[in-house]
């Protein structure tokens, strides 16, 4: 068994994605449990107890970030790390997702490769993307999470969506 036994439970209405999913996660030497339905994902979680969840933020019988709320107030699982998967870019959702719990929000279209590489940067290296924290200082560089704006010594930087996630990721790490 690769990975040290690391645990990821995918829930995603999308039966082909769970699948090519599963495949390239087993391939990468993790346990994998699939669930297609928001109304299950608990109780899978809670009968598997996954480093990490993967959950989509749009299904047919409920809301991805609904169910990661509800996962937050169960100790069992309160450490669990829990990507958002969503077909769209919605800043609001995006948002709320993180604003509720969610360690990332990653969009479908971003591709399996994206997904994967955050995965293992977070599980197989031990690094922490931990976005509910709102904000980190350090000396006179500032990143706020909610507004997603930097500040270096108190004046506003211009920078790109990916140039944020890789200064976030790096200053706490």
């Amino acid at each position: 068994m690769g990975n040290n036994g690391l645990r990821i439970l995918l829930v995603d209405d999308d039966k082909d994605l769970l699948d090519l999913l599963k495949y390239n996660f087993r391939k990468e030497g993790f346990q994998v449990k699939t669930v297609s339905r928001a109304s299950k994902a608990i109780a899978a979680a809670l009968d598997f107890l996954p480093d990490l969840i993967v959950l989509d933020v749009s299904m047919p019988d409920g809301n991805g970030i609904d169910v990661c709320m509800a996962i937050r107030r169960i100790s069992a699982l309160r450490d669990t790390f829990i990507f958002i998967l969503t077909a769209r870019e919605a800043h609001s959702s995006r948002e709320r997702a993180l604003e509720t719990g969610a360690d990332d929000f990653i969009e479908k279209l971003s591709g399996l490769r994206v997904l994967t590489n955050k995965v293992n940067a977070v599980l197989k290296n031990n690094f922490v993307i931990k976005n509910g924290v709102p904000g980190l200082a350090s000396n006179e560089l500032v990143v706020d999470r909610k507004a997603q704006v930097v500040y270096l010594n108190d004046r506003e930087m211009a920078i790109s969506a990916p140039e944020f996630e890789i200064l976030f990721f790096l200053m706490q790490n």
